[in-house]
């Protein structure tokens, strides 16, 4: 730094047709080009990475469909045998108290 400002060092080269180039003007290039070319890696692997996770995501989704569907039939099949058994132990309840109030009478 000279006098509190920033300067850069200018190196030329000689292209073949006798033109000149500034050096930094290509190592400015050369550095954008990498950041370019490392954000469309981060990019590329972050599009991975997503597809990969929607893919998890729907055989999750699959997963608990069938395991909620399992757990309704288990649900159903629950409440059919007590259906069943607690109108059978009703009817034999009932049954028995008319035979019980018969004999009183």
């Amino acid at each position: 730094m000279k006098n509190g400002k920033r300067t850069l060092r200018s190196s030329k080269i000689v292209q073949g047709n006798g033109m000149f180039m500034r050096w930094e003007l290509v190592e400015v290039v050369a550095d954008q080009v990498a950041v370019a070319l490392s954000h469309a890696a981060i990019l590329e692997e972050s599009m991975r990475a997503r597809d990969l996770l929607m893919e998890q995501n729907i055989s999750l989704d699959h997963l608990a469909r069938r395991e909620a569907e399992t757990a309704i039939r288990a649900r159903n099949d629950f409440l059919a045998v007590m259906n069943h058994e607690m109108r059978e132990l009703l009817c034999m309840r009932l049954l028995h108290y008319h035979l019980c109030c018969k004999k009183l009478i």
